[in-house]
């Protein structure tokens, strides 16, 4: 009996003591599904003043979130190369979070007034803090921004390498006072050549076109929504419409050397080209004249965001090419044409370990390669010299045009709110003249042209 007692007394003793052990098997799972730790070893010293090995847990260091702003279309193809970049550099893999949202680039300066609450447009800088550390914009808006100084500038070895490596257009669009302060990174939209090859055999200089439409009783077009031909031949002929932009987007003083001699040159042919009967100079889209039956283009200068439109409307007689060239006493002069780039900036934040994280990636974005990429997944033109040799843009018709085109394209820049109704006027009166306008005449109206233009600012910032 006292066995038996004893038994039992030492079976209570020991469920006793097991009830008294913690469960740790919860409590470990529970940590390990909620906080991302990190295991450290030190060194402790014991109760009886030896050291031990003790091992602590640590909060992992928190990541570090790069936001990106990509164009609204290319949106799934950023992602991927973004997703690539944290592959090729694992060191970011623990630290670095990126981040891409969709912002439509015309909604750029708007999107970024409420992203930091304020308003840009009234020349209150927005917290840089708050902005997105990388983003794509068109190169409409790089006045505006990089006067601003919401651009980091491009740091010397990587622009140095861009400059080796891009089309001289594009760099020309993403630089102020010699520094780069943006990735030039495709081409988005330029004027271009668009003809009828069943009307159209010599698409090449541009009185042999009229010369070709005249005898088929067709027209020649030309139009834009943003730009004049006056404006095209001037540019074309080497003369500078200039603009200084103040932080809240307005032209605060513009140069203008249409006066000059070469401004007289450019002003004659601007004449003669108008003078021919059956070409068109039509206000918006010449889409609109090109569809007309009975007055039916058979060639048009548009822009090249247009193309879907002219190649739906021309069938099997499409065909695309760059501007033509105009020939003057001195030989053939190739036609200018305004465009939009499409760039990509760094905002400028006080952390410099962020900011040169976010131009590697930029650089890395803006590779060879990536542009290729963003070419066959959303159409945009690469400005990389590599790229532009690629077989593919080769046997895309309209892309071997804006390749062809692309070392004429001049970045869009902002006018006074006078400038266009000063074109129209100075148009009108240059065809108004009679049949032999002496060049005293025409010096007149160019220097009229000229000095409301310089003088023009006080219209353009009320």
């Amino acid at each position: 009996m006292k066995k038996i007692t004893a038994l039992l007394l030492a079976g209570l003793l020991l469920l006793s003591a097991c009830s008294l052990q913690p469960d740790n098997r919860q409590t470990e799972g529970t940590q390990t599904d909620t906080v991302q730790t990190q295991a450290v070893t030190t060194e402790s010293p014991s109760a009886s003043g030896s050291t031990e090995e003790v091992t602590q847990t640590e909060t992992a260091a928190p990541q570090k979130e790069i936001i990106v702003w990509a164009l609204s279309y290319e949106e799934e193809i950023v992602k991927k190369h973004c997703a690539a970049f944290l592959s090729a550099n694992p060191q970011y893999a623990e630290t670095v979070l990126i981040s891409v949202k969709p912002v439509r680039a015309e909604d750029l300066i708007s999107r970024m007034n409420e992203a930091t609450d304020t308003s840009l447009e009234e020349g209150v800088l927005p917290d840089i803090e708050e902005m997105p550390d990388l983003f794509y914009f068109y190169s409409d808006d790089f006045d505006q921004l990089q006067k601003a100084g919401l651009l980091s500038k491009i740091p010397d070895k990587t622009a140095e390498n861009i400059r080796n490596n891009t089309e001289a257009s594009a760099i020309a669009a993403a630089q102020a006072e010699e520094a780069l302060y943006a990735y030039p990174s495709g081409l988005e939209h330029t004027l271009l050549l668009y003809y009828d090859t069943s009307r159209i055999e010599e698409h090449t200089d541009f009185s042999k076109i009229a010369a070709a439409c005249e005898e088929a009783d067709h027209c020649f077009t030309m139009g834009s929504e943003n730009t004049l031909f006056p404006a095209l031949i001037f540019s074309s002929f080497g003369l500078h419409y200039q603009t200084e932009i103040r932080t809240d987007g307005k032209v605060s003083s513009v140069a203008c050397d249409y006066y000059t001699e070469k401004g007289l040159e450019a002003a004659k042919m601007i004449r003669s080209l108008l003078s021919e009967s059956n070409f068109l100079m039509v206000e918006g889209s010449p889409v609109i004249t090109f569809s007309y039956d009975q007055a039916r283009s058979a060639a048009v200068i548009a822009d090249s965001y247009q193309t879907a439109e002219i190649k739906m409307l021309l069938g099997d007689n499409y065909a695309a090419a760059p501007l033509p060239v105009v020939t003057t006493e001195d030989g053939e002069i190739p036609l200018a044409s305004p465009g939009t780039f499409i760039l990509i900036g760094v905002a400028p934040k006080k952390d410099q370990e962020r900011i040169a994280i976010c131009h590697e990636l930029a650089d890395y974005l803006n590779a060879e390669d990536k542009q290729l990429s963003r070419y066959k997944s959303e159409g945009t033109i690469p400005v990389n010299s590599k790229a532009l040799k690629n077989r593919a843009l080769k046997n895309d018709e309209t892309a071997s045009a804006l390749v062809a085109q692309m070392p004429y394209v001049t970045r869009r820049v902002v006018v006074t709110d006078g400038y266009y109704s000063a074109m129209n006027s100075f148009t009108d009166k240059l065809l108004q003249g009679e049949d032999e306008m002496q060049n005293a005449k025409i010096q007149q109206l160019l220097d009229e042209l000229s000095a409301f233009l310089m003088a023009d600012v006080a219209k353009a910032q009320e």
